[in-house]
């Protein structure tokens, strides 16, 4: 549908940016929207985009908050992670406003080759593992990112190497005309020819051979989600795991399977709640996210675990002037359990939760608690054009430049540590201080270059790609 427009103010709100210089000059006009047009849309139904608004035609827009509430639309619209860019344009036409919403669509269907590093983070495997190329997975996948223009993600990943892998998952994230309830269905196959099995000096041990098969593993899970508004979600799961050892892995740690068994199957369930009000859930400059859960590993009588789990987190952001923002991130877990084997125990350094500074350590433990913080300046932040790449979803190249300060405080209780050998950092206060750049860019994709001292006295330059907060 074509509309005759007259701009009010050439408003133009685009990555953040914000321009309302007419609307500044009658702060107390209020006016109708008469319709809300989406174009750029390709693929992506309508009401993916709509869910996410908080106006729709017949509602009344006051100039004086017409620019927040504006921008936050745009935010939630860009944090569906299916778009390049989103624009929001109020147009006035015959005494009313048309909201005009602009997209421009991510490459949703991606099929290639896999590689990636067997060991937790880059640095272990340039550090630790000397750079071995056989310490890395490689295969094919393929992902859509937007199954029937639906949001639905349909993902499929083949992996060999240093361990076989074959997954299969389905998300629909509405299956209810309210648009609140989505389900989440997934199933795993591991193979495992080479495993940690223990720690030294908190650091994994790992069996060195890769010539058998020392574990196999099978996983399912369904996940309910119901989103209710715009920032709660909670989240109901039921999961599956079957897992068997060979006697090799039983002959180095006993406990690795408790009691020196070579099954461990349980049920699980779990239940998760989170409320995200960031402006950007992969690089976030302001806002707040909570999150709290309990997960109950071992359902059935018949079950070879019994845990029950404690998890909350959080993150707050907060603009500090136009150019520096400070995020203070914090997560907590305790887990109960009379005994717990060896591959159940976690603690700080796998995936996000790691303190920076000591990116090489795992540091096991039956309950953790970590707080972050960083003091970020935005330095640079545009969109690189790339004319010369015919693909419109690859001929604009985000890109953010935020030199950083930080510093981090953790500490991990394990009852266990005289299971291990050399244990110095669980059981006490950890802390790491430092220096770093981060570069946002494609998918939002981050990297973190940080140069960092530790409780421990050690020095350290470390690159890691981990997301500062990931919800569960």
């Amino acid at each position: 549908m074509t509309t005759p427009r007259r701009s009010l103010g050439a408003v133009l709100l685009l990555a953040g940016g914000l321009n309302l210089p007419a609307l500044a000059q009658a702060p107390d006009s209020v006016y109708r929207i008469g319709t809300v047009e989406i174009t750029g849309n390709r693929r992506t139904q309508p009401f993916i985009i709509t869910r996410e608004l908080d106006l729709q035609a017949g509602d009344t827009l006051h100039s004086r908050n017409l620019a927040a509430r504006l921008e936050r639309n745009r935010q939630r619209v860009f944090n569906t992670t299916l778009f390049v860019t989103v624009k929001l344009t109020p147009v006035r036409t015959a005494g009313q406003v048309n909201i005009l919403i602009e997209v421009k669509e991510n490459w949703y269907i991606w099929a290639g080759p896999v590689f990636k590093l067997a060991d937790r983070n880059f640095n272990e495997w340039w550090n630790e593992r000397d750079g071995d190329l056989r310490r890395t997975t490689y295969g094919g996948f393929l992902y859509h990112a937007n199954f029937r223009g639906r949001k639905e993600k349909l993902r499929v990943g083949i992996q060999t190497g240093f361990s076989d892998r074959f997954q299969v998952s389905y998300e629909v994230p509405y299956i209810d005309q309210q648009r609140q309830t989505g389900i989440n269905v997934l199933a795993r196959y591991l193979v495992y020819k080479d495993l940690a099995f223990n720690t030294a000096t908190d650091k994994l041990l790992y069996t060195g051979t890769q010539e058998i098969a020392l574990k196999r593993e099978w996983q399912g899970l369904v996940q309910v989600r119901r989103r209710r508004g715009f920032y709660d979600v909670h989240r109901l799961e039921l999961g599956y795991t079957h897992g068997r050892i060979a006697d090799t892995l039983v002959q180095l740690n006993a406990e690795y399977y408790q009691g020196g068994t070579r099954l461990q199957r349980y049920v699980e369930l779990a239940y998760q709640f989170s409320h995200d009000t960031r402006d950007n859930v992969n690089y976030p400059w302001q806002g707040l996210v909570l999150t709290g859960g309990v997960r109950q590993r071992g359902v059935l009588p018949t079950d070879d675990v019994r845990i029950l789990e404690l998890r909350a987190g959080g993150g707050y952001y907060c603009p500090l002037a136009p150019r520096w923002s400070l995020g203070l991130v914090s997560s907590l877990r305790v887990s109960m359990a009379r005994q717990q084997s060896f591959n159940q125990l976690r603690g700080l350094g796998y995936e996000e939760e790691f303190l920076r500074g000591f990116d090489l350590y795992v540091i096991n433990g039956t309950a953790f608690g970590l707080a972050k913080s960083t003091l970020r300046f935005q330095l640079w932040k545009g969109i690189v054009p790339l004319r010369f790449i015919p693909v419109k979803q690859f001929n604009t190249l985000p890109l953010s430049i935020y030199p950083t300060v930080f510093a981090d405080a953790g500490y991990v209780r394990n009852p266990y540590s005289g299971r291990e050998i050399g244990s110095s950092l669980a059981n006490q206060a950890l802390a790491s201080a430092g220096v770093g750049l981060d570069v946002v860019t494609l998918l939002n994709t981050t990297v973190r270059l940080n140069l960092s001292r530790n409780s421990a006295g050690e020095n350290n330059f470390f690159v890691n790609l981990q997301k500062e907060f990931v919800l569960n």
